[in-house]
């Protein structure tokens, strides 16, 4: 393992700056927090901040979290507590962009460490490796650390540091819900031993299981946690087939085409299949450490193919690999005496003027694809302020559809709400009450008001407007036990009445809510 030096420091020092400021042209563009489930996790810190450690999430009164509540990402709700600030919105942005830029700076360590030349070179790449990438890596969400810590356990691997592959291994379950993933890059690098006939690393995946199994029952949650795994790495994903289309699942859990991978994810593609053609060329045997990263990177490029969500570990696991892969087919070359002739001042240029093009473009094309993200929030926050100013503490709204939920939570925290974050927590806490949700919420339940009061304990119905909840907005607009008391532009909320009213009652009813503030 190479030095890093004062000169290593400074370039990691660069690389963060740069990538803080290209990440934050992306994430000051728009004023409000990108993607739905930022606003969860923001306001699960905030709500942290004030109750303590949570033990039980009543916020959902129809889901596992209601009384088996596990916080899946709690080091990162704990890390975004300092960040709050009065707003919620502007510190939680901020924390984003450190820690994406902390992750490039980290690629520049490792690459420093590996003795890999030009690694300002490979942090550009990765820079430039799609928008695919960079949205996931401008939500604030979890994977923001899960990621760094995968990329630093590789390192460890390498390395053979069972110290600091057991510490990193306790601390990935206690911020991320796939625990599974440090022990299997383990039996990855095993693989990698095996095939160059290396010492087999026994030492190494008893650290990474022991140090998962340590960070399992050192959560808060520990006797939940298990059950969320399951729920989270084998239900969630079946679901993707099994819920019906109109429920549906996040975007994030499906294919991505293969047209828009080899556009946006040009880069990467190009530089693996760049490399192994060298390889094959120059018949160069490749290094313990690239075929390990080949393992890891062919396996998150089959994830990626299937669950587009895959790609923040996909593309930095394939810039380490063509990092590596160029080092291997660099044996021989005296790079070190063609860097120190002068020739790195070219290289340099190019480099900053490939970032300063890039930037431009990026920003431009992320900006749109967080269009429909950032905005849907500014619609449920008219909402929400209603429900926030009419229906009181405590009270149970209805609503026809799961992703909503992160948008009332944040804007109307005192209610509560069906179903959090996936239908598949609704769907394991009652099957038969999925079922009878999934039918009021399409329209296809004649007695929609009796359910919604009797087996949802709930006077209130939020009613987003898609098009596979229109059925039901059309049929409450019909039915006279639905009042419709907020018509906002992306939800109809209609307040339940006990048993149908004739017209002028119902206009008599409407006018006491107002003043009662119901």
């Amino acid at each position: 393992m190479a030095k890093v030096g004062i000169s290593g420091w400074l370039l990691c020092a660069a690389v963060f700056l740069v990538a803080a400021l290209a990440m934050s042209s992306v994430q000051f563009s728009k004023p409000n927090l990108v993607g739905a489930d930022a606003y969860y996790h923001v306001r699960v810190s905030q709500v942290i901040t004030e109750e303590g450690i949570l033990n039980e999430f009543p916020y959902t009164q129809a889901s596992v979290f209601l009384d088996n509540y596990a916080d899946k990402q709690f080091l990162f709700h704990i890390l975004l507590i300092p960040f709050l600030g009065e707003d919620l919105i502007l510190g939680p942005k901020i924390l984003t962009v450190l820690l994406t830029a902390l992750l490039f700076a980290l690629m520049a360590w490792i690459l420093l460490r590996h003795g890999i030349p030009l690694p300002w070179l490979w942090t550009v790449l990765m820079l430039a490796s799609g928008v695919m990438f960079l949205f996931r890596m401008s939500l604030t969400r979890p994977h923001l650390l899960a990621v760094p810590l995968a990329v630093l356990a590789a390192h460890l691997l390498l390395r053979r540091h069972v110290l600091g592959t057991f510490l990193v291994s306790l601390l990935f379950p206690l911020c991320y819900t796939a625990a599974h993933l440090l022990p299997g890059m383990a039996l990855v690098y095993a693989a990698a031993c095996v095939f160059k006939k290396e010492p087999f690393p026994w030492r190494l995946i008893l650290a990474a299981f022991a140090g998962v199994l340590l960070g399992l029952l050192l959560h808060p949650h520990r006797f939940n946690i298990f059950t969320l795994w399951y729920l989270q790495n084998v239900q969630v994903l079946l679901n993707v087939w099994r819920i019906p289309d109109e429920v549906g699942m996040g975007n994030e859990f499906f294919s991505v085409p293969g047209r828009v991978i080899l556009v946006d994810a040009f880069i990467p593609l190009l530089g693996a299949l760049t490399v192994a053609f060298f390889f094959l060329l120059r018949g160069t045997r490749a290094s313990l450490r690239t075929i390990f990263l080949f393992l890891l990177a062919t396996a998150f490029l089959v994830l990626f193919l299937n669950v587009g969500r895959f790609v923040e570990y996909w593309v930095p696991f394939t810039i380490l690999l063509l990092a590596s892969g160029a080092r291997d087919l660099m044996e021989g070359v005296d790079w070190q005496g063609w860097l120190q002739r002068g020739r790195i001042l070219g290289p340099a240029l190019c480099g900053l003027l490939s970032l300063l093009l890039f930037a431009k473009t990026a920003r431009r094309e992320v900006e749109s694809q967080l269009e429909v993200e950032t905005d849907r929030s500014l619609y449920y926050q008219s909402e929400a302020t209603w429900i926030k100013n009419h229906v009181p503490a405590g009270e149970v709204v209805f609503t026809c559809n799961w992703d909503s939920f992160p948008y009332l939570f944040f804007f109307a925290p005192d209610q509560r709400y069906l179903v959090a974050l996936d239908p598949t927590f609704m769907q394991a806490y009652d099957p038969d009450l999925f079922r009878v949700w999934y039918r009021i919420a399409t329209g296809q339940e004649p007695d929609s008001a009796d359910l919604v009061l009797s087996r949802f304990g709930s006077r209130w119905v939020f009613a987003e407007k898609r098009e596979w909840i229109r059925p039901f907005i059309d049929r409450a607009r019909r039915d006279p036990r639905f009042l419709l008391v907020y018509n906002g532009p992306d939800a109809a909320i209609f307040a339940v009445m006990p048993d149908a009213l004739p017209a002028t009652r119902a206009v008599l009813f409407s006018l006491l809510a107002g003043k009662m503030g119901v």
